[in-house]
């Protein structure tokens, strides 16, 4: 047997987003992530994986919060953020 050291892993990191209504970083999977559509319509991206800039919220007040400071104009660079119907009931 060897005297040498155990060799460890170092823990993998999971990915963390900050949430554009309350500012808090949070893991990536605990937040809903939301992104500019065709037409600059605001839609849900519930697997996560649709092209393009993404915002990420943790739920309805946080969404709340976000709109009323014009937090997702700034996350989208400028572009104004329609609201469909699916987005104004979600969260």
């Amino acid at each position: 047997m060897s005297d040498a050291p155990c060799i460890q892993e170092k823990p993998k990191r999971l990915p963390r987003r900050t949430c554009v209504g309350c500012r808090k970083r949070k893991p990536k999977w605990k937040l809903l992530r939301c992104v500019i559509g065709e037409g600059d319509v605001f839609c849900w991206d519930k697997a996560q994986t649709l092209p393009g800039r993404g915002a990420y919220v943790c739920g309805n007040a946080c969404l709340k919060k976000a709109l009323a400071a014009k937090a997702f104009q700034r996350a989208f660079r400028g572009r104004q953020v329609k609201l469909g119907e699916e987005a104004e009931g979600s969260g």
